[in-house]
């Protein structure tokens, strides 16, 4: 790690305990980090050894893109067997991984809740993850590794993890459901390359980002090519001891980790529980810093385009100075967005942006007081979002019947 990256991460371990730390907090702290639930070993284990745990099946899958990215898809069987156990395929987000599915554990996570309805669950991973380290020629430690943005992302991995499990299921069409850039990823693939339209039955965007310049979270700001960040750290590299430090920081200054996540989350009202944090920032995930700056662009240029690479590479790559905009007039499968009032990631004036230029959104649900985490890690997140998501598949596969 070079001594930018670590400035880099001392200035944002700094932020994280300039909220609102009193005398009380720290007693606080110290209570929280008493309990049983801090100490969970569920934050200590792997996604196979955590699935396994709770009585459910897993199987690890291999796919490799076209341009030789090795990623590790997880599938969850089944456990009732119907007549068309139907592959739902889940997309985690940034600093993330297939974890976030699973983490609320049996009745609370979208992955368990779905297997027990009898869906056939997969669930992806990013390059560059934790889960998807390796590439049939580049070494994770090299920068060339490292140059990719979710651009890429959403043209090679959505696409090679797509035909991978409707291939070994069987289907000529699956259901999607997106976190965060898990949605990003679903809207660029969709624009880039249409033919996968015809591979969707019905795509579900839990807090959707694609225009950006609304957002409040600081860490846009941070990344957006006005604050300068870009001329300082390579983008060539990747975010990892940042996670590792801030799970560090949930585990023993438990007030100071919750106040420095709403900054970049939103305001927390409590539907994710304090002590859960540990558990949460235990199994973040890297991810490639281009990742991050292309978000930044998004944000300071106010449009949803490809990654802007400068005047001379941009004429090279895209034969423009600017980069284009992603056309979402492409984006014909019919797509619900959930979205909420107090998400500092995906604000509401962006999302109705989004909401006008998307030719087929079939339903909307406006969540007041959900923040960007909440999606995953609420137990309300079962009533408020996952019934209506598995209550939308029945009644299309009823009607489609």
């Amino acid at each position: 790690m070079s001594c930018l990256h670590f400035c880099f991460i001392l200035a944002l371990i700094h932020v994280s305990f300039c909220f609102n730390i009193s005398e009380t907090d720290n007693k606080e702290i110290v209570r929280s980090n008493s309990s049983s639930l801090i100490d969970s070993e569920d934050a200590d284990l792997n996604i196979t050894r955590l699935v396994t745990k709770y009585g459910y099946n897993i199987e690890q899958h291999k796919v490799i893109t076209e341009d030789g990215y090795v990623l590790t898809v997880y599938r969850i069987p089944p456990r009732i067997n119907l007549k068309r156990n139907i592959p739902i395929f889940l997309m985690h987000g940034l600093l993330d991984s297939s974890d976030a599915w699973i983490l609320q554990g049996p009745k609370y996570a979208l992955a368990y809740i779905l297997a027990d309805k009898g869906f056939d669950v997969w669930m992806g991973n990013a390059r560059g993850n934790k889960y998807s380290t390796e590439h049939t020629s580049l070494k994770r430690s090299g920068s060339e590794y490292w140059k990719f943005s979710w651009d890429e992302i959403s043209y090679y991995d959505l696409p090679a993890m797509i035909d991978y499990t409707l291939k070994e299921t069987g289907f000529r069409k699956l259901y999607y459901v997106g976190h965060s850039q898990g949605t990003t990823t679903s809207y660029v693939m969709m624009s880039l390359r249409p033919e996968y339209n015809n591979r969707v039955d019905l795509m579900f965007s839990l807090s959707p980002v694609a225009w950006m310049s609304n957002a409040k979270s600081f860490m846009l700001k941070l990344f957006a090519p006005t604050y300068g960040l870009l001329n300082y750290l390579p983008s060539n590299t990747y975010v990892d001891h940042y996670n590792t430090i801030l799970g560090l920081i949930c585990k023993y200054f438990l007030t100071a980790c919750d106040n420095y996540i709403q900054q970049v989350i939103g305001h927390d009202f409590k539907y994710t529980e304090p002590h859960f944090l540990r558990v949460i920032f235990a199994h973040t995930s890297s991810a490639g810093l281009r990742q991050f700056f292309h978000y930044g662009q998004l944000y300071s240029s106010g449009r949803f385009c490809r990654y802007d690479y400068g005047l001379i590479e941009n004429l090279l790559k895209y034969k423009s100075v600017t980069p284009p905009e992603y056309d979402l007039t492409k984006v014909t499968v019919p797509i619900q967005l959930f979205y909420s009032d107090n998400d500092w990631l995906s604000n509401v004036t962006d999302v109705k942006i989004l909401y006008s230029k998307l030719p087929n959104v079939a339903a909307t649900y406006r969540l007041n007081k959900f923040n960007h985490l909440d999606y995953l890690y609420a137990k309300v997140a079962r009533d408020l979002v996952y019934n209506k998501i598995i209550q939308e598949i029945e009644e299309k596969e009823t009607i489609g019947k």
